[in-house]
């Protein structure tokens, strides 16, 4: 596979070219590049668990409250943030950019299973409140993913950044600013 004449003068995104080399193998490792392999990742990962996950916290969040709810984040999901922050800055810092890539998707499971299993829409009919909290907190764990994924997949990061209304230049953002708000 030639990344011009195979890939990119395509007009496939050069994200998820990125995104499949650094989760295929190790930095030290060949790779054999496959179609088949790349597609059930891109669709599996990026799409499935990382888009589902940012898709329904954004329209889940406009269409209740018209952006981001006002509530503190809970210590459960900041603690979360918290630790794979930790976690994806000492992997990347060991050039284990394959392991710091899985801890960000990660992160993205959590937020899937976090949404999934607190069911937001139902709490929108009985318990208002409760909803805004589950979206606040969700909308926190998209705006880490955003400011995890930028080396990775910086076009996407930086249309999820700016889909959450985040000030400020993501590619000058630090991984600490995942944990303000």
């Amino acid at each position: 596979v030639w990344t011009n004449e195979d890939y990119l003068d395509q007009g496939l995104p050069a994200d998820y070219l990125r995104y499949y080399i650094l989760t295929y193998t190790s930095h030290t490792k060949e790779m054999n590049f496959s179609w088949k392999l790349y597609l059930e990742r891109i669709n599996s990962e990026v799409v499935n668990t990382l888009g589902n996950f940012v898709y329904r916290s954004l329209h889940l969040s406009h269409k209740q409250f018209g952006g981001i709810p006002d509530a503190g984040v809970e210590p459960e999901v900041r603690d979360r943030i918290r630790e794979t922050i930790s976690t994806v800055s000492g992997l990347v810092e060991s050039y284990d950019f394959k392991g710091a890539v899985d801890a960000i998707m990660a992160l993205a499971a959590f937020g899937n299973n976090y949404i999934q299993t607190r069911e937001p829409w139902k709490l929108a009919k009985t318990d208002p409140a409760a909803m805004a909290q589950v979206m606040r907190n969700c909308l926190q764990v998209a705006k880490s993913l955003a400011l995890l994924i930028e080396p990775v997949m910086p076009e996407r990061a930086e249309l999820l950044w700016n889909q959450l209304g985040n000030p400020g230049d993501l590619k000058k953002a630090g991984f600490e600013e995942g944990l303000v708000d």
